[in-house]
């Protein structure tokens, strides 16, 4: 698969924090800037959050400065109170990483890095962030996401404490980090890729044939009518109808499963008989692999008769 890759245009010129103890004001103020333009100082979002040398008490007041000074930014806190993260909670991260990004705005990340869990390069970042000192007890932007060509999934921080102030980490750590403590993300809506129109096609194009028409399943006889319409053996599912915008994401769990980790087969043929015998494509793989493992076991019943 194509690598997929976004991070939000921010200036760098000021994410390093002013004082030892600025974390939380210098994440916040570069997803503030990221997002609208404006430079806040540090010392202005200290007094709104309550920092003292400290540090800020928890990720709520982040949210509450975001929520401030970011026009409909409508900024979430999610906690991750158990260590380590569930599959669930580590794919909730994903999700509301991406919704958040793709709405221009960066989330901010509560973590607690000991010596054994400090954040590694991953991706195509090739040098670490410079932690040390004890277990780091800290604030940073996630700025970005990617997914490599094997499907393995990064973050893009902007760390205003540790040189060199940005890198790609997994998913996987930067979820392990936060455990124990929690992130705010933004709930407004997506802005959307910018995607040129022949891959914006392309993309709408792909989920329908995944997904059906208005995404809801295809039905069967519809596939069969397209095909004989075509007066021989060759052709496309159907003729392919509007449809909303394609996310790539959305393919890529098609094709892959929840969690990009592959689909349960007596899942997707439960999720078809549910709607009646409408199915997704995918789905109908799942149905087909079931009837074809039944009439194996049929002949082999056959051959020992």
């Amino acid at each position: 698969m194509a690598p997929i890759e976004r991070v939000l245009d921010y200036p760098r010129d000021q994410v390093t924090q002013d004082t030892f103890y600025n974390c939380g004001p210098a994440s916040t103020q570069t997803i503030i800037r990221a997002a609208t333009g404006e430079l806040i100082g540090e010392a202005q979002l200290a007094r709104e959050m309550g920092t003292t040398a400290n540090g800020t008490d928890h990720i709520g007041l982040l949210a509450n400065a975001l929520n401030q000074h970011v026009p409909g930014g409508d900024y979430r806190v999610v906690t991750i109170p158990n260590d380590p993260p569930s599959r669930e909670q580590v794919n909730a991260l994903w999700e509301n990483l991406i919704g958040s990004i793709d709405a221009g705005h960066g989330v901010a990340a509560n973590i607690i890095a000991p010596p054994s869990n400090y954040p590694r390069p991953s991706y195509v970042a090739s040098q670490a962030l410079n932690y040390g000192g004890g277990t780091v007890y800290h604030y940073i932007a996630l700025m970005g996401y990617a997914v490599d060509s094997r499907g393995g999934r990064h973050i893009w921080w902007a760390d205003s404490g540790f040189a060199p102030y940005g890198c790609w980490v997994t998913l996987e750590q930067t979820a392990s980090l936060i455990a124990g403590k929690g992130y705010a993300f933004s709930n407004a809506p997506s802005k959307g890729m910018e995607i040129n129109s022949m891959s914006e096609s392309i993309m709408r194009d792909n989920q329908v044939q995944l997904r059906g028409p208005e995404l809801s399943g295809w039905e069967v006889n519809s596939l069969v009518n397209a095909m004989s319409q075509r007066n021989g053996d060759r052709g496309t599912m159907v003729e392919i109808a509007a449809s909303d915008l394609a996310i790539t994401r959305d393919n890529q769990v098609q094709f892959r499963g929840p969690g990009l980790e592959g689909w349960d087969v007596k899942q997707l043929v439960e999720a078809a008989n549910k709607r009646g015998g409408r199915a997704t494509m995918v789905e109908m793989v799942a149905v087909c692999l079931q009837e074809i493992k039944a009439l194996r076991a049929e002949v082999q019943a056959l051959k020992g008769a």
